[in-house]
């Protein structure tokens, strides 16, 4: 199968998909799980006085991000599949609740108000984290692409490696080769916007 053909199947499928997806309910799901990760983040998170974080705080959550969270059925809605264990999911919320630096750009990331903010700010994680805690901050983007994603819905794709963007893209046919030399956060900021509008 030649690639026009691909990419015709591909836009048929999308398109049939559009049709039948049920927009309205699964809006409503979004709204209310973005509303849980906002007041986790908030109260959690970024609240250092409250009691420290236990697994079944950050499990609802992951649940929330990752289909594979620990109590996800088939049916349960979530971000993405996003490859991140559960015990390593549960880590990185407490380190970055520990590292307030971290804490504070990831906060500014998710309340960014443009997208050469949002850019920055996601630079400057890369830079501040390192490896430091780990799956956050991945050549992937998967940790910063689901958490932007849990944060608001509407605005940003539920597609989270930038892998996978990047490949889509390139099946719809968008000429992504000079994105892929750019920083992570330009990567995650414009396929995101690419995607929304393809």
């Amino acid at each position: 199968m030649n690639i026009t053909m691909e990419r015709e199947e591909i836009r048929k499928i999308f398109s049939d998909f559009i049709i039948s997806y049920p927009e309205e309910q699964k809006n409503k799901i979004w709204e209310e799980q973005s509303l849980k990760f906002r007041k986790f983040w908030d109260d959690r998170i970024m609240n250092i006085s409250s009691q420290e974080l236990t697994d079944d705080d950050s499990d609802e959550i992951i649940r929330i991000l990752d289909s594979h969270g620990k109590g996800n059925t088939r049916t349960s809605e979530a971000i993405a599949g996003v490859m991140i264990p559960q015990g390593a999911f549960r880590r990185m919320f407490r380190q970055i609740r520990k590292q307030r630096e971290i804490a504070d750009c990831l906060d500014n990331i998710f309340k960014a108000k443009t997208s050469e903010e949002r850019i920055s700010k996601i630079d400057l994680l890369y830079k501040l984290a390192g490896k430091s805690i780990g799956y956050l901050t991945g050549i992937s983007g998967n940790a910063i692409g689901c958490f932007l994603a849990a944060w608001d819905p509407f605005s940003n794709t539920s597609i989270a490696s930038l892998n996978h963007r990047h490949k889509l893209l390139e099946v719809l046919g968008v000429d992504i080769v000079d994105l892929k030399y750019k920083s992570i956060g330009s990567q995650i900021e414009a396929t995101n916007t690419l995607l929304k509008t393809e």
